[in-house]
């Protein structure tokens, strides 16, 4: 008579090995997420595989570094384009706004990367209208270039057109490498404009080149930025001249750390699988990492690509933690975070160890916190005069029902702003789905919501907590 374990090792390997067949044969998808692979020679890999995955949106582009761990730094960013045509026709010799493209936070924040931006079109010129044509690439912090920081990366002026000539066509390449990064990051950039120029469409196109003698003015490259394509005519008339822009593009080079090409990555939101692709796979949105002020002296790092807090223990009521400024309302943040106290339990008990998620008018704060105290566990929703004075509990929650909100649980949670009534927040098993635990008026206590925060509270015990995702949305709930 075989053995038990004999038998079920011979059913397992038959399970496994029709599985097999089946998901090679393409009858099932993979079973299990596939390993993240190692980095290729261009220090890129297709991260966090499925066998069939959502399309996902273009944002920062992740990759693998050399030892496997996951990075936003050198990878081969996503394209940003648009083929909506644009045309202007104002009786003005002024800049006239032709494309414009939205890069997000950081996109060009990575030193030695190149980037072309291209554009192309065409323009129509008037009777007894012969103007030169003067094309511009900018660089912006405010949609439109009419405030902010504005550097014109671009500026090249073409000889005389032809009057009274259709469709004549245009187009600007203009290769930018990133010379400075961060805060006031600068590009070495260089580009020819080819226009034609004479009384036929189908003539030579004539080359032009910039006069770019240094690195362009300093813009903070951390930033969400706005390249804007521009044209002016040099002359026009009541009946304008006109420009149309068919196709704007902004498109990265291969990897700083290995030649150029392209990969296959998976950008925000990226998907995480469970340790050794076992547990639940989330698809999540690679927190900012920079953009973030310090609170009350955390010890705060993103070496790994997303924020970590630490604060040691104090003998006091106080947060501590990080904060970057809330969107324009109305908005919703989501994210996932861990925390964690069992560092303390090398040395006694912690008497009130929380993660605090929420939101401040710069002075004050209302946050919603989770974790141990001395005499239970649960939520809290809670009022600070500031970030070392306590005002009030505004909200208390206790008891086994909230057992998933204490450490090391993986931990969704939601704070939205209406812009006209409540501040409301949420939590969630599986980012998707959400469950109010509490809301108050915008106003009530805070005097406005200025920012976000992050942190903790370390009444006690040391506190750790990591923000693993940062998603905001453009609505309340």
């Amino acid at each position: 008579m075989k053995k038990p374990y004999v038998i079920s090792a011979v059913i397992v390997c038959l399970v496994i090995s029709i599985a097999a067949f089946l998901q090679a044969s393409g009858i099932v998808p993979a079973l299990v997420p596939a390993l993240v692979p190692a980095a290729n020679k261009n220090g890129n890999s297709s991260v966090f595989a499925l066998a069939s995955s959502n399309a996902l949106t273009a944002s920062s582009a992740t990759c693998t570094d050399a030892s496997g761990n996951l990075t936003t730094t050198a990878c081969t960013a996503n394209a940003v384009t648009s083929t909506t045509p644009v045309t202007v026709n104002t009786n003005t010799t002024s800049d006239q706004q032709l494309m414009e493209l939205s890069l997000t936070a950081g996109y060009l924040n990575s030193l030695g990367r190149e980037f072309t931006f291209f554009g192309a079109g065409l323009y129509t010129t008037q009777a007894a209208q012969t103007p030169t044509l003067t094309y511009k690439i900018k660089l912006c912090t405010v949609s439109g270039c009419g405030s902010g920081t504005v550097v014109t990366l671009i500026n090249i002026t073409s000889a005389a057109t032809s009057a009274a000539q259709t469709n004549f066509p245009w187009n600007l390449t203009a290769v930018g490498t990133i010379a400075t990064a961060g805060s006031t990051g600068n590009l070495e950039i260089h580009s020819p404009l080819n226009v034609t120029l004479g009384a036929s469409q189908t003539g030579a196109l004539t080359s032009y080149n910039d006069t770019n003698t240094a690195v362009s003015g300093n813009i903070d490259l951390t930033a969400a930025l706005f390249v804007d394509f521009t044209v002016a005519f040099s002359t026009n008339a009541a009946t304008a001249n006109t420009c149309t822009q068919r196709e704007g593009d902004v498109l990265p080079s291969g990897s700083t750390a290995g030649g150029g090409g392209s990969s296959v990555t998976v950008t925000p939101p990226y998907l995480l699988t469970g340790g050794n692709n076992y547990g639940p796979n989330w698809l999540l949105t690679i927190p900012p990492t920079a953009g973030w002020t310090n609170v009350n002296t955390a010890t705060f790092d993103t070496t790994n690509g997303y924020p970590y807090v630490h604060k040691a223990a104090v003998s006091a009521a106080q947060i501590s933690g990080i904060f970057r400024s809330a969107p324009a309302t109305p908005w919703s943040v989501v994210v996932l975070m861990h925390h964690d106290w069992s560092s303390q339990l090398t040395s006694s008990f912690c008497g009130e160890c929380m993660w605090s998620f929420g939101v401040s008018d710069g002075t004050k704060y209302t946050t919603l916190m989770g974790g141990i105290t001395s005499t239970n566990f649960g939520t809290l929703a809670t009022h600070w005069t500031n970030a070392t004075t306590f005002s009030a509990n505004a909200q208390t929650t206790s008891g086994a029902s909230w057992v998933d909100l204490i450490a090391r649980n993986p931990l969704w949670l939601k704070v939205c702003d209406d812009g006209t009534t409540n501040i409301n927040f949420y939590w969630s098993l599986d980012g998707n789905h959400f469950v109010q635990i509490y809301t108050e008026g915008r106003v009530s206590f805070l005097a406005s919501v200025a920012d976000v925060f992050f942190g903790v509270y370390p009444n006690s015990g040391s506190v750790d907590a990591a923000l693993l995702s940062y998603k905001t949305t453009t609505s309340c709930p």
